[in-house]
């Protein structure tokens, strides 16, 4: 495993702390990104998540350690195109700059 996997891989685990799963708003700060562009995401299947309740209109998502790794690395389930995926880079690259901030 390369040395930025896993600065993201001990960032995300940071943000995570001892829970299991965070919230939509949570993630959103974490990734530094708008909740709507994380809900488009996860309505994409861009990231995947975990729903809780069986709210149609706003259904309550979470999210698990290994699904933001996993979105980070580049292997959510659906492939990102156009603006999805000028998006999903930026916040890779952002995640990416700041686990090298940790590492120096």
């Amino acid at each position: 495993m390369d040395h930025v996997g896993d600065d993201i891989e001990s960032k995300v685990s940071n943000y995570f702390g001892d829970r299991l799963v965070v919230n939509i708003d949570d993630l959103a700060a974490i990734l530094c990104v708008e909740v709507k562009t994380l809900r488009g995401l996860a309505n994409d299947g861009r990231i995947e998540c975990l729903v809780m309740g069986n709210g149609r209109q706003r259904p309550r998502r979470r999210f698990t350690r290994e699904h933001v790794i996993a979105f980070l690395r580049g292997a959510s389930p659906g492939a990102a195109k156009g603006r999805h995926a000028t998006e999903l880079a930026r916040v890779r690259e952002a995640v990416r700059r700041q686990a090298a901030k940790v590492r120096s």
